[in-house]
C-alpha cells in the first residue's frame, strides 16, 4: 500500500487513469444492478447471450455450470432451463450441451429489448 501511495503521489496521470478505470467499473456495476432489478429473467438471459455473442459470433459457450450462470443472472436453475427451452421452442436458439447457438439474432434482440425501460 505504501508503494502504491508513492506511485500515485508522484504521477497525476496515473491517478487519472486509475480513477477512469474505477469509474467505468462502477458504471458497469450500477448497470448490472439496474438490469437485475428492472428486467425480467427472460430479458436478462437473452441480453446475456447477446452480449457474449457480440465477441464470439453466433455461438455462446457456457464455460460455467448452468447453476452458476443462473445465479449470476439472478434466476433459479429451473427458471434458466425453462427460458432456454422457451427460446429453443421458438426457434431463436438451439442448445447443444454447453453451447448455445443463436439461430435468430433479431428475435433474441427483441426478447432482450422488450424489457428495456
Amino acid at each position: 500500500a505504501k508503494e502504491f501511495k508513492n506511485v500515485l503521489s508522484e504521477s497525476i496521470e496515473t491517478c487519472f487513469l486509475i480513477m477512469g478505470d474505477m469509474s467505468q467499473r462502477l458504471r458497469g456495476l450500477v448497470q448490472e444492478i439496474d438490469d437485475l432489478t428492472l428486467q425480467s429473467a427472460t430479458c436478462r438471459v437473452a441480453g446475456y447471450f447477446l452480449s457474449v455473442a457480440q465477441s464470439n459470433g453466433n455461438s455462446v459457450v457456457l464455460n460455467l455450470p448452468k447453476q452458476v450462470l443462473a445465479s449470476r443472472l439472478s434466476v433459479t436453475p429451473e427458471t434458466f432451463s425453462r427460458i432456454l427451452r422457451k427460446l429453443s421452442d421458438r426457434g431463436i436458439i438451439t442448445v447443444d450441451r454447453d453451447v448455445v447457438h443463436i439461430k435468430n439474432q433479431q428475435a433474441l434482440s427483441l426478447a432482450a429489448d422488450q424489457c428495456a425501460l
